[in-house]
């Protein structure tokens, strides 16, 4: 079924398909999307290998509170805005390759989270929101050289299955502890905490999902995920 069926929709996309066009012949910092009605469009929003340096002009996140993928790779970010707890729905989040130091307090909020990818960024330090985030299964970390140390409240995280960092680099938890893997350096941190190191092995729920939720073998392909995360949609 096409996104947009009607005449007041065929002007949403004929708006959008301008945009678009505009952006390709004259790039700009700030891709405007307002007025899109992009809430109808989709799911999953590639936005990959990009000149994006910000989320804040143009339309509302709260108008893509359906999105389940959001890939905004090897673009310009250095900040995310605090609007991003919008998306509420989100599963797949791919940042890698921008100049993030930092993530919004309202991050915590992304409870659906599953995948979330910070390779390659500038961050001062591990960012607290993400131990809020009870349903994260795959955490990249690695190639962010300031972070040396992992909090304890990491051992919140029961579902999570892989964890990618620079082993070589840390401190706390050491680096024999952390070249031994996730469940190693998972419980190492529980012990830390006084608690017990309970893993979820139950399925995450998305596996209930309707068929056409699911990633097809080109979409993975263009998300470039691991197929870990591709099992979630």
């Amino acid at each position: 079924m096409p996104f947009w069926n009607d005449s007041k929709t065929q002007n949403y996309k004929a708006k959008l398909e301008h945009k678009m066009c505009i952006a390709k012949e004259a790039p700009d910092e700030n891709f405007d999307l307002s007025d899109c009605n992009l809430s109808d469009v989709s799911r999953r929003s590639l936005l990959q290998h990009n000149h994006i340096s910000n989320l804040n002009s143009g339309g509302s996140l709260k108008d893509l509170n359906q999105l389940l993928i959001l890939n905004l790779k090897n673009n310009k970010l250095s900040s995310l805005p605090s609007e991003i707890s919008l998306l509420t729905k989100l599963k797949v989040l791919d940042l890698e390759n921008n100049q993030l130091k930092k993530l919004p307090p309202s991050f915590e909020n992304l409870v659906s989270l599953c995948h979330l990818n910070l390779k390659s960024n500038k961050l001062v330090h591990f960012p607290m929101p993400i131990c809020s985030l009870y349903a994260l299964e795959y955490l990249n970390l690695s190639d962010n050289p300031k972070i040396k140390s992992l909090p304890k409240e990491l051992s919140n995280l029961s579902a999570l299955k892989e964890l990618h960092i620079d082993a070589e680099r840390f401190i706390y938890p050491n680096k024999d502890i952390c070249v031994s893997g996730t469940e190693t350096l998972m419980k190492f941190l529980c012990e830390e905490m006084g608690t017990d190191y309970t893993p979820n092995t139950t399925k995450s729920s998305s596996s209930s999902a309707t068929p056409d939720e699911d990633l097809t073998e080109p979409d993975k392909k263009l998300m470039e995920f691991s197929p870990l995360s591709a099992s979630y949609l």
